[in-house]
């Protein structure tokens, strides 16, 4: 998005290129908000060049009665800040040819769009699995800059659709357990349909294409919104959720150690009170997270950790991979 802004604040034309389900034009009716640009958006495959760009032709009579074609446009293109035309490969050769000028000169049959600044398109790759023609090179030469788009799973973009939880179990299961070939089917756009299905208590299976021969990890999916469902629905993590669900999350960990490295960054944050009381969870991450924690902390810190178990009594043998990291054999010794 800042690489697109970029492009914007400079008004140059713009190619996106991938596959289908991606969000490219969300990322561009999401930059035309961010920056107050009035975006006409156009689906190019069912654009007619007369109607809906150069105009209508209607006979004018001049004063001396000569006769002149005078082109009504829509308001739409005439008033356009920011034009989009989404699958630009699919248009017909007519529509291909009037873009054309607009691209290059902003203009249509040589009379100026007043308040154009830039003209982006979208295409899906040639060459793959579309029913999409190769653009013409001339047209292509008009755009400024072509960027390559890569299929990603925005989990910010998710949980505005969908519960948090959700929105990260399907993030982990698309980028962990979906291959390159599984995601020319299960795209960012069909993670989303699976996401609002789940949400309404429907089976997201029926949102997958059956014509498709390539193998669905279905099962691996179920099997973690299985752990989700038990716990983790309401839970969003950070400092204070973990404290309070502590057990909650203590379960989650035993059941997949995966989810330990997105507790990380939370569990830093925590005073020695809170770390103590989380140290059961703690006690099964793996040592170098353990140490990212708190056993790179100062001294003190860990002392006062230390010292806040023996005053409750707490087993420390309990906790034998804190102990080491922690250094609580050294915080013994010095008391004895």
């Amino acid at each position: 998005m800042k690489k697109l802004a970029s492009f914007a604040d400079n008004n140059l034309n713009v190619l996106l290129v991938g596959t289908h389900g991606i969000g490219k034009t969300a990322m561009v009716e999401q930059l035309a908000r961010e920056k107050g640009l009035k975006l006409s958006y156009y689906s190019a495959s069912t654009l007619d060049p007369w109607t809906d760009i150069v105009g209508v032709p209607k006979p004018t009579e001049t004063e001396d009665g000569d006769t002149y074609l005078e082109f009504y446009r829509p308001k739409k293109i005439e008033d356009a800040e920011f034009l989009f035309f989404d699958e630009l490969n699919r248009a017909h050769p007519r529509v291909l040819n009037a873009v054309l000028e607009i691209i290059q000169f902003k203009r249509i049959n040589g009379t100026p769009l007043p308040n154009l600044k830039m003209v982006w398109a979208a295409i899906n790759p040639p060459g793959e699995d579309y029913n999409v023609e190769a653009l013409d090179p001339a047209l292509v030469d008009r755009f400024h800059l072509f960027l390559n788009v890569v299929p990603e799973i925005s989990v910010p973009y998710m949980k505005t659709k969908m519960p948090e939880g959700l929105a990260r179990v399907l993030s982990e299961w698309w980028n962990d357990e979906v291959t390159v070939e599984q995601r020319k089917v299960i795209t960012p756009r069909r993670i989303e349909y699976m996401g609002q299905l789940i949400n309404l208590g429907l089976d997201f299976d029926d949102g997958l294409p059956k014509f498709s021969s390539v193998p669905m990890p279905t099962k691996n999916l179920r099997d973690r919104l299985k752990k989700w469902r038990r716990g983790e629905e309401h839970l969003s993590i950070n400092r204070e959720s973990i404290v309070k669900n502590v057990d909650k999350f203590t379960d989650m960990v035993r059941d997949d150690i995966s989810i330990a490295p997105s507790l990380v960054e939370s569990l830093i944050e925590m005073g020695p009170e809170e770390i103590t009381s989380c140290l059961g969870l703690l006690e099964l991450f793996p040592k170098d997270l353990i140490n990212n924690v708190g056993g790179i902390k100062f001294i003190g810190w860990r002392r006062a950790v230390f010292k806040l178990l023996k005053d409750s009594k707490v087993d420390l043998e309990l906790y034998p991979k804190v102990s080491e990291i922690y250094e609580f054999a050294k915080f013994e010794k010095e008391e004895d």
